[in-house]
């Protein structure tokens, strides 16, 4: 298929005083095809292309299927061939031929030269196309050599170093303006990028230069005009001039160009992915200001650099089945021609409508593409098992209710909050916080600061019971919650809290880590396993830092009376198992043992959702420790999984790398601390060039590094969502929203993007009337 170019053409009006854009480029614009079967013939047209060439117009990688013909007295068909494009010197050299072009749709050749500036429609190169292939190669050395030809290049020479056109002086001052707009259009886009990489609003009340509710677009461009003498020469001379004026600083151009840059933003990330090849995908939706429901798409794919996870769009949707989900996807993917079998792997959160065996979106996937494994989010996995864990005990359901209670009874009143606070800044103890909603790791903040302002939170408390000011209902409140503290339970859960909490505050961060692997992620889970196991044997340690902090040495069952079960009417002569337990016993075993046990399993539970993959691409960890015949084995067990992806010739291939890879870590200046280990095999591979020499080695390695352990990348899209979205901007579009989310979030992508195309396709789109 041809595409097409938009050019505009040109036209002067002999004394006018204004310069006018639209006659000169688009007031009639024309749509120039790229393929020279559709041209027709006019100044404009050859001024566009004797200005940029003809070379996307020769169509030299084509099929020229449509070229195929029987020749007069022959009963096989020929058709054009790539090699009619170069001619061969005597000496051997071939020197393309550049003024040589293919037309797809009538399957003929053209002299472009020629039919832009001869008059000799003698010859079918110059007029109706040439398709002798029998003798084209005697025809085309003709055509090169003859008179008719060698005018068309002496006419395009005259036309290219001295302008031969009648509006001549016109288009020098055409010229002249745009570079002119170029210079404004540079400014604008860096205060557009700058504000939209920030998140932050565009617009005010009005669009007044001068006055302080103009936004931050003005706001920033006349900051930026009292160091920039040419920009302050514009404003003065362009701005407040009302409708009807060029100027390039309304919000209609502000917009425009927003857009621009979004879309280049999205096909750089689009462009990345298919030279990537492989990906993994990740999804995630919520609310906007606006009550509608907004859906994130992530893309993970590896670059030269490594793996990068990039954000797309927003789509708003109606429904959450894994059906409608999917098929958002799958549309979206087709819309940017990106094929689903290149899809890897998916990690979503441990929703059913996501996660689904039967009808979740991942099953719906892994029915376009069985090799797209769904990996659950590692971090929103940590919750659940947090979660867990407290729900199973209600003596822990209970401490983190305290907890909740008595940052509410403080945050309630700005009086009891000041005097926490004040004596809390004297000690250099951090401030109570609540529990998060969302981040169960959070915890770790609360009871934190509990722990550390534990004896002044019980002073305070004390004060607010001695002041006659306080009221009874206050008063009654700051009894209840002293009371609590007074119990050793209470001690004893907060020390233990306070180790368990923030191991797993750290490794929720870790695997928050959009450069995370799965080995390293499933590493992580299963150390946090190991040290929880380890807490079963602390309990006297916990007991004792308990009464320490409490100064009590009595559990509640010790302090009231104890109540005796009428046995009468029990069967047989089983034993009470609690009933010659102590009280520390019980609390151990009924409590401690509890939460210890159901995190360990919770854990261990979770983890095995990680093992199949995790064993697929085991080779890639246990390279350097692993015997030849474990190499054989374990890559042509992988081999067998990605059939189109690997050959059989990777089982040589890795044992060979394996042994130049162990060379390359025994040097200690080569080892890098915070990158695991398929990073660095990765890495050593291109840095080195050796991807030609372990092709299949690459490819297991871009496949592995591709695989996604989390969805928090879409979580992180929601603050920028929250923040482009806001309240006062509820109504925003919503390919705008797109446009300043993908900007705000891919801002080091931005600042990598040239936009020197952005800016000239945007002069010639909006192009204006201008005094001279």
């Amino acid at each position: 298929s041809t595409s097409t170019i938009a050019v505009s053409a040109s036209s002067a009006t002999s004394g006018s005083t204004d310069l006018d854009y639209e006659n000169i480029t688009e007031q009639q614009e024309e749509i120039y095809s790229n393929d020279i079967g559709d041209w027709n013939i006019c100044d404009a047209l050859r001024e566009y292309f004797c200005e940029n060439g003809v070379t996307n117009c020769q169509h030299i990688d084509s099929d020229f299927s449509a070229s195929e013909k029987i020749c007069p007295g022959e009963t096989f068909t020929r058709h054009c061939t790539k090699s009619l494009f170069f001619r061969e010197q005597l000496n051997g050299e071939k020197v393309k031929r550049d003024w040589l072009c293919y037309s797809p749709k009538t399957g003929k050749v053209f002299c472009a030269l020629c039919k832009l500036f001869s008059k000799d429609e003698t010859t079918h190169l110059t007029s109706t196309g040439y398709s002798d292939w029998r003798h084209a190669t005697r025809d085309l050395s003709r055509h090169e050599n003859s008179a008719s030809h060698g005018k068309a290049i002496e006419v395009l020479i005259r036309r290219k170093t001295s302008g031969q056109r009648i509006d001549k002086d016109l288009v020098n001052q055409f010229e002249n303006q745009k570079k002119y707009w170029h210079k404004i259009l540079c400014r604008i886009l860096s205060v557009i990028k700058l504000l939209s990489s920030r998140g932050l609003s565009f617009r005010g009340n009005n669009e007044v230069i001068g006055s302080v509710h103009n936004g931050n677009y003005l706001g920033y461009l006349e900051l930026l005009a009292e160091y920039d003498p040419f920009l302050d020469e514009h404003i003065q001379k362009h701005g407040n001039k009302g409708r009807g004026h060029i100027s390039y600083l309304s919000s209609t151009i502000c917009d425009e160009f927003i857009e621009l840059i979004g879309q280049q933003l999205l096909q750089q990330i689009v462009n990345e992915m298919k030279q990537a090849k492989y990906y993994s995908i990740s999804l995630d939706s919520t609310p906007d200001i606006a009550h509608s429901d907004q859906l994130t798409i992530i893309f993970r794919y590896v670059l030269a650099s490594g793996p990068v996870e990039r954000f797309t769009k927003f789509i708003p949707i109606s429904g959450h089945t894994g059906m409608e989900l999917a098929n958002t996807v799958l549309q979206f993917l087709e819309e940017n021609g990106i094929s689903i079998k290149d899809c890897r792997g998916q990690s979503y959160d441990n929703a059913s409508n996501m996660s689904g065996k039967y009808n979740g979106m991942q099953a719906l996937i892994r029915e376009k593409n069985p090799l797209a494994e769904y990996i659950p989010c590692c971090a929103h996995s940590l919750n659940l098992v947090g979660q867990n864990a407290v729900n199973c005990c209600p003596i822990a359901v209970s401490f983190f209710n305290f907890v909740q209670q008595l940052y509410c009874f403080f945050s309630s009143s700005t009086h009891r909050w000041n005097l926490l606070t004040n004596r809390f800044k004297t000690c250099g103890i951090p401030t109570l916080k609540r529990l998060a909603d969302t981040r169960w790791s959070a915890h770790h903040d609360a009871v934190n600061a509990l722990q550390k302002g534990y004896t002044t939170i019980k002073e305070v408390l004390a004060n607010i019971l001695t002041d006659e000011n306080t009221k009874g209902e206050v008063c009654l409140q700051a009894k209840g919650l002293s009371s609590v503290m007074d119990q050793l339970e209470m001690g004893i859960m907060i020390e233990i809290w306070s180790v368990i909490l923030p191991r797993f505050h750290r490794t929720s961060q870790s695997l928050q880590d959009a450069k995370l692997d799965l080995h390293t992620a499933t590493g992580m889970l299963d150390s946090l396993k190991d040290f929880v196991q380890s807490l079963r044997s602390r309990f006297s340690e916990f007991e004792q830092q308990g009464k320490d902090i409490t100064c009590c040495d009595e559990y509640q069952l010790q302090r009231g009376r104890k109540i005796k079960r009428n046995k009468k009417w029990d069967y047989g002569d089983a034993e009470d198992a609690d009933a010659d337990m102590t009280p520390s016993e019980k609390f151990k075993v009924n409590t401690f043992y509890l939460i210890i046990d159901q995190l360990a399993e919770s854990l261990r539970h979770r983890q095995a959702a990680y093992s199949v993959i995790q064993e697929r691409f085991s080779l890639l960890l246990e390279m350097c420790t692993l015997a030849t015949d474990g190499l054989f084995s374990k890559a042509r067990t992988l081999v067998t999984q990605y059939p189109e992806d690997l050959d059989p010739l990777f089982e040589d291939e890795i044992v060979q790398f394996a042994s130049l890879f162990k060379i390359y870590q025994s040097s200690p200046a080569k080892k890098v601390i915070n990158e695991s280990q398929e990073l660095q095999m990765y890495k050593f591979l291109v840095t080195q060039s050796l991807v030609g020499a372990f092709p299949y080695t690459h490819v297991t390695l871009r496949m592995y590094l591709c695989l996604m352990v989390s969805n928090c990348s879409g979580e992180r899209s929601f603050s920028t969502l929250k923040r482009v979205k806001n309240e006062l901007r509820s109504s925003m579009g919503q390919e705008r929203l797109n446009a300043l989310s993908l900007l705000c979030i891919e801002n080091g992508l931005l600042n990598e993007l040239n936009l020197d195309s952005t800016i000239e396709e945007f002069a010639s789109k909006k192009a204006r009337k201008a005094n001279v």
